[in-house]
């Protein structure tokens, strides 16, 4: 007797007895199917990172709601969080004649060990969670993570990266055994555009008159990419006790 093997891919289409409208009982229509792509993923001991729901219309009309997540999950419940989250953002407007759930990459779910005396102060916040429900209600290109270059030129000193289970597992650095100059040495950010500052008796001002605290930090850089920088960067304070990077 052959062993059963579950399907590589997970297509389903549910017909409505009558057109749903918009409200909760769509929500318990999808939510059944979210189940039972959770018992398929469970079959396979696999999770998924994207699945596709498509609500159907008359005239063959459909409302596509692609779902990403950053990290490998097979929970239902996640699930519909984030199509709450999706159905907020764009509403479906129209009665549903049919809903079809379609998953066609899943992955091998591996466990991770936790603490067995984890406790809420030493328990970190489940950070995965958050980010897919931003990328639901903001849209995928509005959050993302950064990273280093190696450029000395300060705006292309880092770059976005894309959020997902091994950007958010990485180790980072701490800054605690800096020196507070040497902390301040960078600005967390940048204006947009460099703003000209005012020159009050010879002297940039900013809010008030800007005293320098560090000698020039020249950059002379990007030669070679078409975008060459030649600059003297100064840290200074205003009257106000603002730090500004000049």
């Amino acid at each position: 007797r052959l062993a059963y093997t579950p399907p590589a891919v997970w297509h389903t289409r549910v017909e409505c007895m009558t057109p749903i409208e918009e409200g909760p009982n769509l929500l318990i229509g999808i939510e059944q199917t979210l189940v039972a792509l959770h018992d398929w993923l469970r079959a396979r001991a696999s999770g998924t990172r994207a699945f596709t729901l498509t609500l159907m219309h008359s005239r063959e009309r459909e409302s596509v709601y692609p779902v990403t997540l950053s990290e490998l999950s097979c929970d239902p419940k996640r699930w519909s969080v984030l199509l709450v989250e999706h159905f907020q953002r764009r509403a479906v407007g129209e009665a549903v004649h049919a809903i079809i759930l379609e998953c066609t990459v899943p992955e091998l779910l591996t466990s991770e060990n936790q603490n067995l005396f984890a406790n809420h102060e030493t328990t970190s916040p489940d950070w995965a969670k958050l980010i897919d429900r931003l990328h639901a209600r903001l849209g995928a290109q509005a959050v993302y993570g950064l990273r280093l270059r190696a450029d000395h030129r300060p705006e292309f000193a880092s770059a976005q990266q894309a959020v997902n289970d091994e950007y958010l597992r990485r180790k980072t650095g701490t800054l605690s055994n800096l020196s507070p100059e040497k902390k301040a040495s960078r600005p967390c950010f940048l204006l947009p555009r460099p703003r000209a500052l005012f020159l009050r008796d010879g002297a940039p001002s900013y809010h008030g008159t800007l005293t320098l605290l560090t000698p020039p930090e020249r950059i002379q850089s990007g030669w070679w990419d078409d975008a060459p920088v030649e600059r003297d960067y100064f840290l200074a304070r205003n009257e106000e006790g603002t730090l500004c990077w000049i």
